[in-house]
């Protein structure tokens, strides 16, 4: 019943500059198959590394959260 959880906003940042959001997007469904809602930069033009507002399905909350799912010293958590 899937329906009945909201979707989830998580935070990924650390990612490199040259990373957009459609960048970000492809990595998330075609190597991690995971279920993206939304996926917006956050992080300002001046910023060193990139970061974005990723809305998942609530199935894919765990897999999105666990070490591995994003490339190293890539870091996600919940989106404030």
């Amino acid at each position: 019943m899937d329906e009945f959880s909201a979707p989830v906003d998580l935070f990924v940042f650390n990612v490199n500059k040259n990373v957009d959001a459609d960048t970000m997007k492809g990595y998330m469904k075609d190597n991690q198959g995971l279920e993206f809602i939304e996926c917006e930069k956050v992080s300002h033009d001046d910023a060193r590394t990139n970061s974005f507002r990723v809305k998942v399905s609530a199935r894919d909350h765990e897999k999105a959260m666990k070490d591995g799912t994003f490339p190293y010293r890539v870091r996600v958590r919940p989106y404030r």
